[in-house]
């Protein structure tokens, strides 16, 4: 298994907490990309933070960007994905800004 998939599934399990605590590996995601911990909650939406963490610790390219289709401008597109490489989805539009970024 690659290095980048095998760090983003030693995550497996984080999710949010409910209520006014936050998860803090998800504040973490943030918070390591420079951003303060004070502007974030783990109910932000924190699949980009995630992506970014993941390649950070794996020593690949990262977006820098919180918006999933900041990833849309990192990498090489391709038509046989790997395990391991970087999905960006579209939501609402193909244009929108709004969108999901994943494994």
């Amino acid at each position: 298994m690659n290095n980048l998939l095998s760090i983003a599934l030693s995550q497996y399990g984080v999710k949010e907490v409910k209520g006014v605590k936050d998860h803090p590996q998800i504040i973490n995601y943030f918070t390591s990309m420079g951003f303060e911990k004070s502007k974030f909650k783990d109910e932000t939406a924190w699949c980009s933070a995630f992506a970014n963490w993941v390649a950070q610790e794996a020593g690949y390219e990262r977006s820098k960007k919180l918006t999933a289709r900041s990833w849309l401008g990192i990498g090489a597109s391709t038509k046989t994905p790997q395990p391991g490489d970087v999905v960006v989805l579209w939501r609402e539009d193909p244009n929108s800004w709004k969108g999901h970024v994943g494994f």
